[in-house]
């Protein structure tokens, strides 16, 4: 049976990337849920898809801003986009 990566020809993204990002966007999502839930209650299982994928452009954006500080070559927006739907 194919994958949904096969189907559409995405690349496999590199396990240590997914790897890294699942461990610093877990966290920033399980903090932005709870701060939510204690303000204004939980959200609902598609906004909860959305804060997710929010936060996850925001580690990429991180990953972005250092890559510039420190003057080595970041992700390409290919990179980006395949590492963000892992």
């Amino acid at each position: 049976m194919k994958s949904w990566r096969d189907v559409l020809d995405i690349p496999e993204p590199p396990a240590e990337l997914v790897a890294r990002l699942h461990d610093e966007a877990s966290p920033r999502i399980t903090r932005a849920l709870s701060d939510h839930a204690a303000r204004a209650g939980s959200l609902a299982p598609d906004d909860e898809r959305a804060l997710g994928r929010h936060v996850i452009q925001g580690v990429l954006a991180d990953w972005r801003a250092a890559a510039y500080r420190e003057g080595t070559t970041g992700l390409s927006r290919d990179d980006e986009a395949v590492l963000a739907r892992a």
